[in-house]
């Protein structure tokens, strides 16, 4: 059955949660170390080369390699594993944000969002304040037309 096909605007997200994460790492000198075990942020990734099913990763570090790339290093949250390599890619989206969240601002970078445009069909979502406007002025106009006041 035909459908909307959200790959490429979860690719763009993807893309925008990784560079967030390499400018944070980057504000730290390009490695962040969780070298409290009990805070370390835990995400999960769907599967990997060494299991079929999703797992839990305590993440221990993040840091650029050579080629400027993200490596993330973890433990399974579930045992005494050694610390494995992933990439970004072997977490599923939204993932990267809780190690986002965990890593400290540092004195000159205090915060690496974005201001994101979404694009749907060619309809532009950009801020949650101009569709609550849309909707209320919508709801006026309805009230106005059948002559009401206040709603229930």
């Amino acid at each position: 059955m035909k459908h909307t096909n959200f790959d490429p605007i979860i690719n763009q997200l993807r893309n925008i949660e990784t560079e967030e994460l390499k400018q944070a790492v980057l504000a730290h000198g390009g490695r962040f170390r969780f070298e409290d075990k009990d805070n370390r942020p835990v995400i999960t990734s769907p599967c990997s080369d060494f299991s079929d099913t999703a797992i839990d990763v305590d993440v221990c570090e993040v840091s650029m390699n050579d080629r400027g790339l993200l490596c993330i290093i973890g433990t399974e949250h579930e045992g005494d594993a050694d610390e494995i390599e992933f990439a970004p890619s072997d977490f599923a989206f939204g993932q990267l944000g809780y190690i986002i969240n965990a890593i400290p601002e540092t004195e000159k970078v205090k915060d690496v969002s974005r201001n994101v445009v979404v694009e749907i069909n060619t309809v532009k979502l950009t801020d949650l304040q101009r569709i609550r406007k849309d909707a209320c002025d919508r709801i006026k106009a309805i009230m106005k037309k059948h002559n009401l006041d206040e709603i229930e």
